[in-house]
């Protein structure tokens, strides 16, 4: 998922440098969930934590678990848009979900900002949520994983990783 989700910007990038072309909101999300390994970090804390759960739960539950790191991907990704967003307009020539606001919605680079900052928000409240969906031998993971999470858009409120 992660590789698609970068194959996916790469091509973005391109289409937006040679034709100033955006992504719709939805089609950046569903690849920039997936592209900031966040879901990566998800999967290596379960197999850290390693859980007691038969593989048939794992197996019933596999597709509520990866929602959650996913949800957790796309939390990451925003807080990552804005942090980065001078960086990637500017210099790198690629867009991410605050341009795509900026373009799409008509929105003042402020605003667009706040919505991005609200999304994020709303997609850490939504983990806590899906995780009462999860089994109770995940509970510890499902803590971990939006610790994390948060821990990774407090991080982007404050600074970025390329500063």
């Amino acid at each position: 998922g992660a590789m698609e989700g970068m194959i996916f910007e790469v091509n973005s990038r391109r289409r937006f440098i040679e034709a100033q072309a955006i992504p719709s909101y939805d089609e950046y999300m569903d690849s920039g969930k997936k592209s900031i390994a966040s879901p990566i970090v998800c999967a290596a804390m379960l197999s850290a934590l390693g859980p007691d759960i038969d593989p048939m739960t794992i197996k019933l539950h596999a597709h509520a678990m990866d929602e959650f790191a996913y949800t957790g991907g796309a939390c990451v990704r925003l807080a990552n848009d804005v942090r980065s967003f001078a960086r990637e307009a500017e210099v790198e020539k690629r867009p991410n979900s605050m341009m795509i606001l900026l373009i799409s919605d008509q929105l003042s680079e402020a605003a667009a900002e706040a919505e991005v900052i609200r999304r994020a928000n709303d997609a850490l409240l939504e983990m806590t949520e899906q995780a009462k969906a999860l089994p109770n031998p995940l509970a510890r993971w499902a803590r971990s994983s939006r610790s994390f999470t948060a821990l990774m858009r407090d991080w982007y409120m404050v600074r970025e990783f390329h500063d």
